[in-house]
């Protein structure tokens, strides 16, 4: 019985039919601010998934390409949810558990690497901060 059939019998999501395997993909990432959106895009991906009674590790780059299609955001915000399924698929691949990562395979929005919507210190202001410590030899 293939494993789209398994899952549609037995009435078994993704996330829990592959719970295994997300999990041990999740416990590789170090960051808590990764894992917890890392988390949030593959609950997500599982979920729009599941309405399409498709199983997380034979996705193909069409049906990939659906779902990039259906991502609403930033492009930012897209890049990086494609960017954690990217990490679970090569997570996939190294494991043995899937054939390819149709991630790399589909049209990844195009992302400013000079713009970042990120507050940060200006030129002056960082020499500014920076001045006691260098007063005092640092």
């Amino acid at each position: 019985m293939s494993t789209d059939l398994q899952k549609v019998v037995h009435g078994v999501g993704n996330q829990q039919w592959h719970g295994h395997t997300i999990a041990a993909w999740q416990l590789a990432q170090t960051s808590p601010h990764t894992l917890r959106a890392y988390t949030r895009t593959m609950t997500d991906f599982c979920s729009w998934l599941d309405a399409r009674n498709m199983d997380l590790l034979n996705v193909t780059r069409p049906l990939l390409g659906g779902y990039r299609h259906s991502l609403a955001g930033a492009p930012a915000t897209v890049a990086a949810k494609l960017a954690a399924l990217s990490s679970f698929y090569r997570y996939a691949l190294s494991a043995d558990l899937a054939l390819a990562n149709p991630v790399e395979l589909v049209k990844w929005p195009k992302v400013d690497a000079d713009h970042s919507n990120t507050a940060g210190l200006t030129r002056d202001q960082a020499k500014a901060l920076l001045a006691p410590a260098q007063a005092d030899g640092c």
